[in-house]
């Protein structure tokens, strides 16, 4: 079921975290300041921004699908690299093939399996 909350979540930390960046972090006194603020609110945001991309990959920030990818759209602005349309088609196969070998492509190699599992 579609929650608008995640939708305004969305909108407001990428909000918040474009405005950390255009605003906030010119004016920061000092270098470890800068660091903090980077890391504790910066890094939040972004990953709750991902967060947000995951859920409207499934629908579930609006009710319909074009409402969802401006969703997606939005929360993607302020992490620079474009991936939220992306990312939905490749999240999407994911579930459509799950733990089928070839086709999931969330799976690890047989290379990555060897050196990393």
């Amino acid at each position: 079921m579609p929650d608008r909350a995640t939708a305004a979540l969305g909108v407001a930390l990428a909000t918040t975290h474009a405005a950390m960046g255009a605003i906030v972090a010119p004016s920061v006194p000092s270098y470890f300041a800068w660091w903090a603020l980077a890391y504790v609110v910066g890094a939040t945001c972004a990953q709750a921004l991902f967060l947000v991309v995951h859920e409207t990959a499934h629908d579930l920030a609006w009710p319909s699908t074009r409402g969802n990818k401006a969703v997606a759209l939005i929360a993607n602005l302020p992490l620079v690299l474009p991936f939220a349309i992306a990312f939905r088609a490749y999240h999407r196969d994911h579930h459509a093939h799950l733990h089928v070998r070839g086709r999931d492509c969330d799976l690890p190699t047989e290379w990555e399996v060897r050196h990393f599992d």
